[in-house]
Formats: C-alpha cells, structure tokens, sequence
C-alpha cells in the first residue's frame, strides 16, 4: 500500500465509525 491509500483508508474508517482522531 501505499502512504495516500492509507490516507485514504483512515478518512473512510472515520467516517464509518465517527472517529475524528
């Protein structure tokens, strides 16, 4: 992976589970 996909993945895990950390 790379880093802007992992990026990308934590932004949708937010904003799946509401998480703003």
């Amino acid at each position: 992976m790379t880093v802007m996909e992992l990026v990308e993945l934590k932004k949708a895990l937010e904003e799946k589970f509401g998480v703003t950390a």
